[in-house]
């Protein structure tokens, strides 16, 4: 009976995975694509919050930061100006997956301030191209268990890979566009 019922969860798994692939990639707003790969990758993994990071052109600070499943007042509150001072930083370095444990669910000990809910687990990917470092996304507190596994990362991976790719293209149309309407 466990086997089944864990075929029916990565069955479903595979589906939200494809249905988001067909759903963002006819998404033209990198900010609305953002939120969307972040939103579904907290649901469909299983996190308390989540939150997805892309850089500014200096590679250093944060042009658009963005959270999944935290009350406004707390979300307003964290720091978006920088991500070189805690793990999303080493991510973005090393372009390496994190599955952490903190049991303590303290926030600085990966280095971020107190103002951060309690962080029991974290997943975190970078999200990249081949050419190009965007930013991170990360999910933080497992639902239903004390850490992320294998598994998850894998899926984050590959929303991740799904993510830059989408976000460079909605980009790259909004400089098409904005060169065509130089030149009308």
């Amino acid at each position: 009976m466990a086997k089944i019922l864990d075929l029916d969860t990565n069955y479903l798994k595979l589906n939200a995975l494809i249905e988001i692939g067909r759903e963002l990639s006819q998404e033209s707003d990198p900010i609305r694509l953002l939120e969307n790969y972040n939103q579904k990758a907290r649901q469909i993994i299983g996190a308390q919050f989540s939150s997805v990071g892309i850089l500014g052109e200096d590679g250093e600070t944060v042009k658009h930061f963005m959270t999944s499943g935290l009350d406004a007042e707390t979300d307003a509150k964290l720091e978006k100006n920088t991500a070189d001072q805690c793990i999303t930083g080493e991510m973005i370095k090393d372009l390496r997956s994190r599955i952490i444990s903190n049991p303590t669910g303290d926030p600085k000990n990966l280095g971020f301030s107190d103002i951060y809910p309690p962080v029991y687990s974290l997943l975190g990917v970078p999200v990249h191209t081949r050419t190009a470092v965007y930013g991170w996304l990360c999910l933080v507190n497992k639902i239903g268990s004390d850490n992320f596994g294998k598994e998850d990362k894998l899926l984050l991976e590959m929303l991740a890979s799904q993510m830059a790719p989408a976000y460079e293209n909605a980009q790259l149309l909004i400089q098409a566009n904005q060169k065509n309407a130089v030149l009308i």
